[in-house]
């Protein structure tokens, strides 16, 4: 008798567990895809702005500067650098909106600002574009992995790390898989 109650005690319990580890992971996918459905259109913006320069320009008022033809952006909400800076704090964590800034000023010199008005360089890269439907995510630690489809020309895996800054939720890092 005592052999039969450990038994479904020690059943009862890896049930639990399971069940625990299951309820886990439909959490970290149900919390990642609220996650980037509120970052969406922030992030579709960014994308634009640093990466594919699908953004209105305008093509009348050019400026060289330092060797490089900028054109002004023609965006509402976006018009100068803070107002940049404010759209990555939105999307980002304050270490990775510093780095595409860096990226975006630097690196690759797209976006710079001239008497308060944000310019931006007539250039294309494909970006980090992350597709609709999420493969899985998982909780590691503090942070919110999450499985992904960046979406280039040929699909590839992707990895997006979110994190929880000022409230929100965050993209801390965003890479191809493996």
């Amino acid at each position: 008798m005592k052999k039969n109650t450990l038994l479904l005690v020690i059943g009862a319990v890896c049930l639990a567990a399971a069940a625990a580890v299951y309820a886990t992971g439909a959490s970290a996918v149900q919390t990642a895809r609220e996650a980037l459905a509120a970052l969406q259109e922030d992030y579709s913006k960014v994308q634009a702005l640093a990466y594919t320069g699908f953004v209105d320009l305008d093509s009348e008022a050019p400026a060289a500067l330092d060797g490089v033809l900028y054109f002004p952006v023609e965006d509402e909400q976006v018009k100068s650098m803070e107002d940049v800076r404010a759209l990555l704090g939105r999307v980002y964590t304050q270490s990775k909106a510093a780095e595409v800034l860096d990226y975006c000023t630097g690196t690759t010199r797209v976006l710079t600002e001239r008497d308060g008005r944000l310019y931006r360089a007539d250039a294309y890269e494909p970006g980090w574009p992350i597709g609709p439907e999420l493969e899985g995510a998982k909780w590691d630690g503090d942070a919110l992995t999450v499985q992904v489809t960046l979406e280039w020309n040929e699909p590839v895996p992707g990895v997006v790390t979110l994190r929880r800054e000022d409230g929100a939720w965050k993209i801390d890092s965003i890479e191809r898989a493996g």
